[in-house]
């Protein structure tokens, strides 16, 4: 059972089937259990009355796009985007099996031929594979969030999304553990941000989007009318040393190196032929990678004041910018390698308190003056 004053989220949900039976599927969420009934559209106004303890009546405050809606599939939440730029590599991949001179045996170039079509063979699907899942995943992220819509709703956040498979969900903005900005490579060019909130429960619950595709001076926006008395802090950046440029690129400079290195010597001493000198895509790849670190380097940095901490970092391939309310962290945890002792930084990871492992870190930051900003967070000299 779960008690009324400890719902965190309901999550309506209904199929196509479930629009000809006329039911919904409903999930109450609290902080450590989850039910799931299914009930009737009678039944849904009442039982939120009794759960939310007001009237239901809420405010349309953002509706996404359809455009924004399509980057957010396209690029964003489908993971084979990426593996998209290995076509190129993958169609060209079989002029490397063509010697440089042919053998003048006949059966010796009958078996070579028979091999180059069985590798094209093997190629070609592997290439359709990946187009296919990816059209797939860009479908069904579209039909998810088709419409995705943000409502407020006293102290409650409503989304209502989906094409298909219909899905309205409830949060309440006291469990709210984060808001997070996101940022890939392909909306860091378009200079724009996909936003949720992250929710201290249980399930898949635990995250709610409300923006696709947007600028950030809107993102904010529609934060400040969805929370009350959110302001972003204003207070001095703690960023990564300047002497921490060549830690934050070590791993794709070097990747980038090797690979070159690597590239140069099979195409000189290699006995087949690279006409289309596949490696430059790999080492374009590694480029971008580098680039986006030097990016990422110039842009993290933490910062806070009475109320919210603000933490921008990066993970993997994506910038995030975390809005954090300090009633929110649970831990703080400092780290310093022996390169970092000498260089006087230190890595500061944050904890929230959330059923599921949640935590933010920025590298390469000034130790005494990380040390300084958790003095004043908690109080603690270090």
């Amino acid at each position: 059972m779960i008690a009324n004053d400890t719902v965190s989220v309901i999550s309506t949900i209904q199929t196509p089937l479930q629009r000809l039976l006329r039911i919904h599927k409903v999930i109450f969420v609290s902080s450590k259990n989850q039910l799931t009934l299914y009930l009737s559209k009678k039944l849904l106004p009442a039982l939120s009355k009794d759960f939310i303890h007001q009237k239901v009546t809420s405010r349309l405050i953002f509706k996404n796009g359809f455009i924004q809606t399509f980057f957010l599939s396209a690029g964003f939440y489908n993971a084979f985007t990426g593996a998209l730029t290995l076509i190129p590599v993958l169609k060209k991949l079989t002029t490397l099996t063509t010697p440089a001179h042919r053998q003048r045996d006949t059966l010796s170039t009958l078996q070579a031929v028979t091999s180059h079509q069985d590798l094209n063979f093997i190629l070609n699907a592997l290439i359709s594979a990946i187009i296919g899942l990816w059209g797939i995943g860009v479908l069904i992220t579209f039909f998810r969030y088709y419409n995705l819509s943000v409502y407020k709703s006293g102290n409650f956040i409503e989304t209502a999304q989906g094409l298909f498979v219909r899905r309205h969900t409830k949060a309440s903005t006291k469990n709210i553990s984060a808001t997070v900005l996101r940022q890939n490579i392909l909306m860091t060019l378009l200079h724009r941000y996909t936003g949720e909130f992250r929710i201290a429960c249980e399930g898949k619950e635990n995250k709610l989007t409300f923006v696709c595709s947007e600028h950030h001076r809107c993102c904010l926006g529609i934060i400040a009318l969805l929370i009350k008395n959110f302001k972003a802090p204003k207070g001095e950046k703690l960023r990564p040393n300047k002497k921490a440029l060549l830690s934050y690129t070590l791993l794709p400079l070097l990747s980038l190196i090797t690979f070159s290195v690597f590239s140069v010597t099979a195409d000189i001493y290699s006995p087949y032929v690279s006409k289309t000198r596949f490696g430059l895509f790999v080492s374009l790849w590694l480029c971008v990678w580098l680039i986006f670190r030097i990016v990422v380097f110039k842009r993290c940095f933490i910062t806070s004041d009475n109320k919210t901490l603000l933490l921008c970092t990066y993970s993997k391939l994506t910038f995030c910018k975390a809005y954090i309310p300090l009633s929110k962290i649970h831990s703080f945890k400092l780290t310093q390698s022996f390169f970092q002792k000498r260089l006087g930084t230190c890595s500061l990871r944050i904890f929230l308190r959330n059923r599921r492992p949640l935590s933010f870190k920025i590298k390469h930051i000034d130790s005494k003056k990380a040390a300084e900003l958790l003095k004043k967070l908690c109080g603690i000299s270090l």
